[in-house]
């Protein structure tokens, strides 16, 4: 917004939707604001909201973070697909791990692994470029520009936990490894786990 791009920002709380309506009183030639909830059925997936709330039709980056439903919702957009796509990966899960978590258990917050976020984007055109606990996707039609940076999805994800602060992976070894069930679901990350274990004494990290 700060650099005059246009676009839609869509919330479901009615308040918050209140408040975002008042943050871009100034900006309504550019920012479309919605009061709704992103679904993944016919009246309310996003390329339905997009039709139903604003005459905006192309987009350079879409982020979806809702805390679950993230690839349902990936899943049913289908006129609408930006350049690149941010969307919310759990991070507890193995990179690699292929197994579609259903919904009645996504909506505990639980959502997918980097695999089964890739795997989606692969069919409609997209690949995964870095991972920060939003996934990014790039359309293939880009990838020219970012050969010299693509990489498996494990060292995607091992790149991200280079990049984390000692006290981030000590929560993530809380959560993931020494516990390792959240929200009633149990995980198995052996990339962590390694990464962990290899990296105790190398990075002297005195709280494992």
């Amino acid at each position: 917004m700060n650099k005059n791009w246009d676009g839609i920002y869509i919330e479901s709380d009615k308040t918050k939707f209140h408040q975002l309506v008042d943050n871009f009183k100034d900006f309504k030639d550019r920012i479309d604001c919605v009061n709704a909830m992103v679904g993944f059925d016919d009246n309310n997936n996003l390329d339905t909201l997009i039709e139903s709330h604003s005459q905006k039709r192309e987009f350079d980056f879409v982020s979806i973070d809702v805390d679950g439903f993230d690839y349902f919702i990936f899943e049913k957009v289908v006129k609408y697909l930006p350049k690149v796509i941010c969307i919310e990966v759990n991070a507890g899960h193995d990179p690699e791990y292929d197994i579609i978590i259903p919904q009645n258990i996504a909506e505990d917050n639980i959502g997918q692994s980097i695999k089964v976020i890739s795997d989606l984007a692969s069919k409609k055109g997209y690949f995964p470029l870095c991972y920060n606990g939003n996934l990014f996707l790039i359309k293939n039609e880009f990838e020219y520009l970012f050969s010299e940076y693509k990489k498996s999805i494990k060292n995607i994800y091992l790149d991200f936990l280079n990049h984390l602060q000692p006290h981030d992976i000590a929560h993530l070894k809380k959560t993931f490894i020494d516990t390792n069930v959240y929200n009633k679901f149990l995980f198995k990350n052996d990339t962590l786990y390694n990464f962990i274990m290899g990296n105790r004494t190398k990075k002297n990290w005195s709280m494992f």
